[in-house]
Order: C-alpha cells, then sequence, then structure tokens
C-alpha cells in the first residue's frame, strides 16, 4: 500500500490560512453582490450577476412584491441586507427614507427643510442625488446642496453641511446632483482597454478618449467624436466594443473604438437600463419595463408591461431577481424570476 506522505504544520497551517482567506474574501464579494450600495450597483457600472432571471413575462408583467407611495424626485433606490434607502421631497421638505425590503414598510424617515426659491425645477423636482452607504453611515445630498450622514439602522443625523454655504460650492439652476458630476449628467463608461466613453444630449454628443500613462503621467488621445449618439440622463451599457444608450429617443447601439453607429431602434422612448443575466432590463419614462437581448445584429424585445404609471427617470436597482423601481409617485418590488 502507498504511504501518503504527511504535511508538516506549517504546510497545514498556510493552506488553512490560505483556505480562509480564500473563503472570506469570497464570501465578501457575494454580500457584496447581494446589495446594490451606490449609485449604479456594486462596480458603480450598472451590470450585475445574476442568473435565472425570467426570459418572458405574462402581459402583466413580473409578479409584484409590494409597491407604495412615495414622494417626487429622481433619486435611486439603494439595497443593504433587509433594508432599501432613497430620498423624496413634499413641498419644500425633503426626506431621506429607510424601508423593510421585504415589505416595503417604513423603518425610519428623517425630513429637513429644503427651500427651492431661486431653482429651476418645474419639470424636474428633486432630490436628484442617491444615497451612499459607508460602513455604519448613510450619506446623502439634497437638491438644495445639504450633505448629510445619519446613522443608517436608526436614521440618527451624525453630521450636516451645506456644500453651497461652508464650501463655496457652485449653485445649479437645478438644483444640486452629486452622483453624476457637475458639468454632465450621464456617467462615463471606462473600459479595460482603457476607452474611456462619454455623451451627453443637446449640442454635445458623444466621444471616446485613449488613456495612456508613461512615466507618471497620463496622456489622453481622443478616438472620435460625433452628434449621433446624445444620451442625456440615462444609463449606458458597453458591452464588447459597443456601447449602448437611449440617445434620447433612440436605443443607439455605437462602436466605441470608431464611433460607427452600428443600429439605431425607436422601440422605447427615453429609457434607463441594468444588465443582468445576458439581457438589459429597461425603464423607459413612461413606466414600461422591458427584457431586451442586445447584439451588433440589432435588439431584440423578449417582454414588456406597463409598471408605473408616472413620468420614471430613475435607473432600475437589481439585487438578485428583485428589481426595485420608481417614478415621481410610486416606489415597486418585483419578482423577475
Amino acid at each position: 500500500m502507498r504511504k501518503i506522505p504527511s504535511i508538516s504544520p506549517f504546510w497545514a497551517q498556510t493552506c488553512c490560512c490560505a483556505f480562509v482567506l480564500l473563503f472570506l474574501l469570497t464570501t465578501q464579494a457575494q454580500a457584496q453582490a447581494a446589495n446594490w450600495p451606490q449609485w449604479g450597483g456594486p462596480q458603480r457600472n450598472f451590470m450585475v450577476e445574476a442568473k435565472g432571471l425570467a426570459e418572458t413575462w405574462p402581459a402583466s408583467g413580473p409578479k409584484r412584491l409590494w409597491s407604495r407611495p412615495l414622494g417626487e424626485g429622481h433619486s435611486s433606490v439603494i439595497v443593504e441586507a433587509d433594508r432599501l434607502y432613497t430620498m423624496y421631497s413634499k413641498g419644500e421638505q425633503e426626506f431621506v427614507v429607510a424601508l423593510d425590503r421585504a415589505t416595503g414598510k417604513m423603518v425610519w424617515e428623517k425630513s429637513y427643510a429644503a427651500p427651492t426659491t431661486g431653482l429651476n425645477l418645474e419639470n424636474e423636482r428633486g432630490p436628484h442625488a442617491t444615497p451612499l452607504i459607508a460602513g455604519n453611515l448613510l450619506i446623502t445630498v439634497g437638491v438644495t446642496s445639504k450633505l448629510q450622514a445619519f446613522e443608517k439602522q436608526t436614521g440618527a443625523v451624525v453630521w450636516s453641511h451645506d456644500l453651497w454655504r461652508e464650501y463655496g460650492g457652485t449653485v445649479k439652476g437645478r438644483g444640486y446632483s452629486c452622483s453624476c458630476g457637475g458639468f454632465n449628467i450621464t456617467a462615463p463608461v471606462w473600459g479595460a482597454d482603457n476607452i474611456l466613453f462619454i455623451s451627453s444630449a443637446y449640442e454635445c454628443g458623444s466621444r471616446a478618449m485613449l488613456l495612456r500613462q508613461a512615466g507618471g503621467k497620463t496622456a489622453v488621445k481622443e478616438l472620435w467624436a460625433n452628434q449621433r449618439m446624445r444620451v442625456h440622463h440615462s444609463t449606458i451599457i458597453r458591452l464588447g466594443d459597443l456601447v449602448f444608450g437611449s440617445s434620447p429617443a433612440l436605443l443607439t447601439a455605437v462602436n466605441v473604438k470608431t464611433g460607427e453607429v452600428v443600429w439605431q431602434d425607436r422601440a422605447f422612448p427615453k429609457a434607463n437600463f441594468v444588465y443582468a443575466d445576458g439581457k438589459l432590463i429597461l425603464l423607459d419614462e413612461d413606466g414600461q419595463l422591458a427584457l431586451v437581448r442586445v447584439s451588433p445584429q440589432g435588439m431584440n424585445v423578449m417582454a414588456k408591461a406597463a409598471v408605473l404609471e408616472h413620468t420614471a427617470w430613475t435607473p432600475p436597482t437589481l439585487v438578485g431577481a428583485n428589481l426595485y423601481l420608481r417614478d415621481r409617485r410610486t416606489i415597486v418590488a418585483l419578482d423577475l424570476r
């Protein structure tokens, strides 16, 4: 019988430590994937790991878990463990709210004065920014530039600052929104090939820049620029060499390396989307939800249903198979299995 070699205590301890480290890293990654702690999700790119999502729905749409009234605003819904967090406004008050993920019931809610005199909010009443989870804190910024930190379990205010008055921040006519930046609404898209893609509406269009670093300095080369794709305030997804965005009522696919418009489709008005399980989960501004597969050849709408009644400019939030949506009046939880 072949003798099994013994393992020295040193190597046994080393292997054990490596296994524990691998376990902890895997657990941490899985926990992060099971949350949506910030604008754009775990990686800030509106792309998540999800499997087993439905390939189609009945005419009524996916199963509704719950819905409840919510005030005005465009803040995204963020998720950690059994809580949802978002922001809304009523009149001259803004609210930060924590909801039970399973039922939608209120866990806590905090309000503060947000006078909007002098701001142009006739079509886009805030708040606009998305909360951020940082350790035990929930960080928020309101439309009048009030930056606050709340204890995420209880809602107790830890600290508060006014970015305009205390730090000389630039007053924006449509209110403050730090999730996306000051000069542009749509978040840029960064690729592993060091190509940065940016897009804006009106007369700006899109452009791609190649960034290279040498000698401690970064060189920037513009690859192309055109106005064929003009994403206003929607999400952009990059798959391979293609970027997909709503421009604004044309779902558009552009080659990020050349600027070539590969295809455009008018199936939806202005829309936001998340990419998961090989498809786009798309919510248009009319409140219609859809499952869409995209490729260099075009788009294939697999399912669609009206799920919201009011203007919906907030990107979807997907954690596991649970999708959280909001318009200017309502927040909804759906099961996409």
